[in-house]
């Protein structure tokens, strides 16, 4: 299978919630394309991430629940 194959993309509105902290396993590799997201412990930013940085592959790794948010801002 070939990655292009197997992307999608998807716009996402500021303030979503990709990922909760000890929520569900992540089910996806995510990259963030444009804009950014924040990953949040407690409510603060401990990492700002920008296009071309991926997330969300620990949890979908590991099949454990994320440790941060992950939020678009």
């Amino acid at each position: 299978l070939l990655v292009q194959q197997a992307l999608e993309t998807r716009p996402v509105a500021a303030g979503a919630v990709i990922l909760v902290q000890g929520g569900a396993p992540s089910a996806h590799l995510y990259v963030v394309g444009s804009g950014s997201v924040e990953r949040r412990s407690g409510g603060q930013a401990v990492q700002v991430l920008g296009p071309g940085d991926l997330f969300g592959f620990p949890s979908m790794l590991s099949q454990e629940p994320p440790i941060v948010d992950a939020v678009v801002v």
